[in-house]
């Protein structure tokens, strides 16, 4: 090939690319490099190929390639930064990002802004939300008005807890990129949140339909527009949107019932269900020291937990860990191990604190900032699931036992956007949300049984109709001295990172529209009433 044969085959290529014609341009691209090996613009279109095919592994050899000859182009170690981060490298992606914004610094095309939107994008996935904040505008000091920036920060406004701010960058960020998917997601979100439920169910609906659009996306638009006809009170039509979108989730996640299974998977908990049968006289060893123990926050989740952790932090005593896991350690060696149960049955006072100081290490690399005096709440719903390893390890810990009416509970559970576990991949079905439901608190009501926990029940519905009655019996329990600070909860929770699908609840005054919500799906949840009927009427909620 003559140099000019050259260029008239990249460019072919990136036609071919451009139009979405991979195996074209793959072809073109192959035949530049076959005769002029390592031309870094063929092997940009070779490495961009493949991670449109989903290969960054194979497009990665292409990219170090293109680098070998140009270092410092901006775009290929752009790439770079997308291909690592795609491959797990969250590092190196941060690292070539940071490179290419750099190496742009001395171009003359001052206006590539697509590596600092990368980063800013990296930064927010991460947590690092100032960090992503600054990226975002710094793209926007650039190019005003830039649509992927606007929807960056319309993304931060929602995770802020605000709307309003949400929904007017969204707007401005389709003005730039009519049609963007995720703007059009975070505007329909908003517009739940702001009660513009009609505009939030078309434009969901809508957007559902679309054919470009992508699974994981799909699904939640589903859902935004199954909230919004919630609250419109379509229930039939909500309930149809529900389970298409938690079909969709489930056809996207059905690996991870596949993957090693986890304390909370059914198949253990039947495990742990049958240990307590077989043992119910089992005791727990004499364990202390000199440090508090942690206040474990369980029950199930969408029982308040979030409500009663947010209320409890306004104390100045109190600081809590949400839903991390504590006993890591602990559940390898006596749950999840072939014989773990046997040596749960025989564990030794050595062997307990043993567990309980790897528990401390554990909380301690977590960042927990316990005051002085004060307390740690260890918020788990689930770990209703570990109560007979806490009463093993922590038999002097004070238990928090979160309950909500159950058909409440599992209707709330099939309606929310969890991340995907194999705990939450259970509530993507009525049927099995109830049964797993069933499954943790028959689990929980033997361990109760069984052992002398130091126990306090706390009912959401009871919260909701006396907030500071609740509240005072609360603190009580743990021993802690009255302050009205736990009252004005909602006042310090802006100031929080909620990592729950409760924040936009729990960020409200306390409302009483969610008790008894299930009866608005009462023919939809007759299935499951054999289920959750009779703990409802153990509970104390009416039945019928």
């Amino acid at each position: 090939m003559t140099a000019q044969d050259l260029q008239h085959a990249i460019q072919a290529a990136a036609r071919a690319l451009e139009a979405g014609q991979l195996d074209e341009a793959s072809r073109m691209a192959q035949q530049v490099l076959a005769a002029a090996p390592g031309e870094p613009n063929a092997c940009q279109i070779m490495g961009l190929v493949h991670m449109r095919e989903g290969r960054a592994g194979e497009a990665l050899k292409f990219i170090r390639k293109a680098l070998k000859v140009a270092p410092t182009n901006p775009q290929i170690l752009n790439m770079l930064g997308s291909a690592l981060r795609t491959t797990g490298d969250v590092a190196g992606a941060r690292k070539a990002f940071a490179k290419s914004i750099a190496a742009n610094r001395g171009a003359t095309n001052k206006s590539y802004v697509e590596p600092q939107i990368n980063l800013a994008n990296l930064d927010l996935g991460e947590g690092a939300r100032e960090a992503a904040r600054t990226g975002f505008e710094a793209v926007l000091t650039a190019q005003p008005g830039n649509g992927l920036a606007l929807s960056g920060l319309a993304r931060l406004a929602m995770l802020k807890n605000n709307p309003a701010e949400a929904h007017e960058l969204a707007a401005k960020a389709l003005e730039a990129l009519p049609g963007n998917i995720l703007s059009l997601l975070i505007k329909a979100e908003a517009s739940v949140r702001l009660k513009n439920y009609e505009e939030a169910l078309g434009e969901a609906k809508v957007l559902a339909a679309r054919p470009d659009i992508e699974p994981t996306n799909n699904a939640l638009a589903l859902g935004f527009a199954a909230e919004a006809a919630d609250k419109l009170a379509r229930y039939d039509e909500a309930f149809a949107l529900f389970t298409q979108a938690n079909a969709q989730v489930a056809a996207l996640n059905a690996a991870v019932m596949a993957e090693p299974p986890t304390p909370y998977h059914p198949a253990v908990v039947a495990q742990v269900q049958a240990y307590l049968a077989a043992h119910p006289d089992d005791t727990a060893p004499q364990v202390s020291d000199e440090s508090a123990p942690p206040v474990f926050l369980v029950g199930f989740p969408r029982s308040g937990t979030t409500l009663l952790e947010q209320i409890l932090l306004a104390h100045p005593k109190v600081t809590s860990l949400e839903e991390e896991q504590t006993f890591d350690r602990a559940c390898r060696d006596l749950i999840l191990a072939p014989d773990g149960l046997e040596r749960l049955a025989n564990l030794s006072e050595k062997e307990a604190l043993r567990y309980r100081k790897t528990y401390w290490r554990d909380v301690k690399k977590l960042g927990a900032q316990i005051p002085e005096g004060g307390l740690l709440v260890d918020k788990q719903p689930l770990d209703t699931i570990l109560l007979p390893l806490i009463a093993k390890i922590f038999p002097d810990a004070k238990i928090l036992f979160a309950l909500r009416d159950p058909r409440d509970v599992v209707l709330s559970c099939f309606q929310q956007r969890f991340d995907i576990n194999q705990a939450m991949f259970q509530f993507l079905d009525l049927q099995t949300a109830a049964s797993y439901y069933d499954q943790v608190m028959t689990l929980g009501r033997a361990a109760r049984l069984i052992y002398p926990l130091h126990l306090h029940e706390v009912r959401y519905d009871a919260i909701v109709a006396d907030l500071e009655a609740e509240a005072r019996a609360v603190i009580k329990f743990l021993g802690l001295e009255w302050t009205d600070d736990v009252l004005e909860y909602r006042s310090q929770i802006t100031q929080r990172a909620i990592n729950t699908p409760s924040v936009s609840q729990v960020v409200q005054p306390i409302y009483t529209s969610a008790t008894g919500k299930w009866r608005n799906y009462d023919n939809h949840m007759a299935p499951v009433r054999h289920l959750l009927d009779p703990w409802a009427e153990q509970f104390g909620y009416e039945v019928g």
